[in-house]
């Protein structure tokens, strides 16, 4: 039997997946009597955290200056979790439920967590748009989610707005004229997947 190690496979991760993943691990590691001591405090995690929010809002309107600092800000994210990670390894041992309960992947679940391709391009009609992704192994349903606000970040103003079967779908009775914003998820035996990187579009 392999000896369990945490998953560094969330450098793979978007901007907006990364900062969940990161709050994920930062609130599991919070008060866990199994790790007290980790290498990187939890205050320092949280402002780069904080600073890769701020970052990620900041890059919507898009620019080479910031989308440079925004990947400045992911990189810092990732690096700070790779040391912690480690951490995680050293104390846990190839302890399976150590390594899970610190908020990091453990070797055995990379596969649930890769992140499809994405795409959404206006329907034939005005107020369609149709979306559609990558077929994702083992899953049996789609799940496609809207957002017609401002911050991708905020998970109350994401709507589920169809499942399907089928990897293609198309969203009707959207106001003209109007951005939005897109993403999915797939359903799986084991789980859902993480949602993908989000796609604004402007709805004709």
């Amino acid at each position: 039997m392999k000896r369990k190690k945490v998953v560094h496979n969330y450098k793979r991760y978007s901007a907006s997946n990364l900062y969940v993943f990161g709050k994920s691990v930062r609130e599991k590691m919070t008060d866990n009597d199994s790790f007290p001591n980790p290498d990187i405090p939890l205050t320092e995690m949280d402002t780069s955290l904080e600073n890769l929010q701020a970052k990620i809002v900041a890059a919507f309107d898009g620019g080479k200056q910031k989308t440079a600092e925004l990947l400045r800000a992911k990189n810092e994210v990732n690096e700070l979790l790779f040391t912690e990670g480690l951490y995680v390894d050293r104390i846990a041992r190839g302890n399976e439920a150590l390594i899970l309960s610190s908020g990091f992947n453990c070797t055995k679940d990379a596969s649930l967590i890769s992140i499809p391709e994405f795409s959404v391009k206006n329907g034939k009609f005005p107020g369609e748009a149709i979306l559609s992704c990558r077929t994702v192994k083992g899953a049996g349903a789609y799940i496609w989610s809207m957002n017609a606000g401002n911050n991708v970040l905020d998970e109350e103003s994401w709507k589920v707005v169809g499942y399907s079967r089928k990897v293609k779908v198309t969203i009707t009775n959207l106001e003209s004229g109007q951005r939005v914003w897109f993403r999915f998820c797939a359903v799986t035996w084991d789980d859902l997947t993480p949602w993908c990187d989000p796609i604004q579009i402007m709805i004709i």
